[in-house]
């Protein structure tokens, strides 16, 4: 039995827990140590539905002293009551890698039960191998993200997130199949790239729409759940499907368009950047702020400080290149 603490303090049943998770390592004596977890890690994902860490709020660790606190996705080791795995509405038998179907099981848990958390006490932790925690072993294809985005992300104004994470899903799958197929990045290249997203996407619209005929496709989720939009809204905040993504879209078609007149940019591709910059980078250059660089004098006229700089045309000291 395992309970979680409520907002009035009161401890109740837990429906699912996910369990903090610490690391092992060994020296070549066979010594193992154990790396224990951070309190507050979660887990959740970008655009494209890759799973990334994140951390749980500071109101949220309040709640419980930092003993509980809620994750967006299951962690590596969970527990939940037979009762409530039962009675999920979604189960995808064609989910096969073991990723997709956590992403499955974190959408039944918030968005048609009560949530899941994360148990940091001393006694609700599991260590597990650093390997099975690797990026290599937590992804989805595009096929089951198209599936997972059909189940999870139709009806209730949810197509704008659909229609987002596809694309995304897209541009991560062109990008991965023309590395190394061509030798440099001129215009060319560009229209390749933006012809093989096009492709995909497409495929991945066609592919979400034909998954709802198939057998083991979860159906009438829009009158049994909440809609994505609550779980984005409320379980996963940090991910924005608007504003910030709309802004590195629009940097990433300017790169793979290139300029379109001689005044907006370089008439020689060498001036052209020669890739797109990464989802992190636009993230980084998209909330920077102009800097003023104008140089001050800040020597108090050389009275006292002992590095005059050069000498102008007559000998003195304080000459500085503007």
């Amino acid at each position: 039995k395992v309970d979680t603490k409520t907002k009035d303090g009161t401890m109740q049943p837990s429906n699912a827990v996910s369990f903090a998770v610490d690391t092992s390592s060994s020296d070549t004596e066979g010594n193992v140590e154990i790396h224990s977890s951070h309190v507050g890690v979660t887990l959740s994902f970008d655009q494209k539905l890759r799973p990334r860490p994140s951390s749980a709020t500071g109101q949220q660790l309040a709640l419980s002293n930092g003993e509980s606190y809620p994750t967006p996705l299951t962690q590596s080791a969970t527990a939940l009551r037979l009762r409530t795995y039962n009675a999920f509405p979604a189960s995808d038998e064609a989910l096969t890698s073991h990723y997709s179907a956590d992403l499955e099981l974190s959408f039944n848990l918030w968005m048609c039960a009560d949530g899941i958390d994360v148990l940091a006490s001393s006694y609700a932790r599991v260590v597990v191998d650093p390997v099975i925690l690797s990026s290599s072993e937590k992804d989805i294809s595009g096929p089951l993200a198209a599936r997972i985005v059909s189940a999870w992300m139709s009806g209730h104004g949810d197509d704008v997130y659909a229609d987002k994470i596809l694309r995304a899903v897209a541009e991560r799958s062109a990008q991965d199949s023309i590395i190394g197929m061509t030798k440099d990045h001129s215009m060319s290249d560009r229209k390749i790239l933006v012809d093989k997203i096009k492709v995909l996407n497409d495929m991945l619209v066609r592919i979400s729409s034909e998954a709802k005929h198939s057998s083991s496709f979860p159906t009438g989720l829009g009158q049994k759940c909440r809609p994505f939009s609550w779980y984005a809204q409320n379980v996963h905040p940090q991910n924005d499907f608007h504003e910030e993504e709309d802004v590195n879209d629009a940097k990433k078609k300017a790169w793979m368009n290139g300029p379109t007149t001689k005044e907006e940019g370089a008439t020689d591709e060498n001036n052209l950047p020669s890739k797109p910059l990464n989802e992190d980078n636009m993230a980084i250059i998209s909330k920077a702020s102009p800097v003023n660089i104008k140089y001050v004098d800040a020597s108090g006229g050389h009275a006292e400080h002992p590095h005059k700089g050069a000498t102008d045309e007559n000998g003195k000291f304080g000459y500085v290149h503007d």
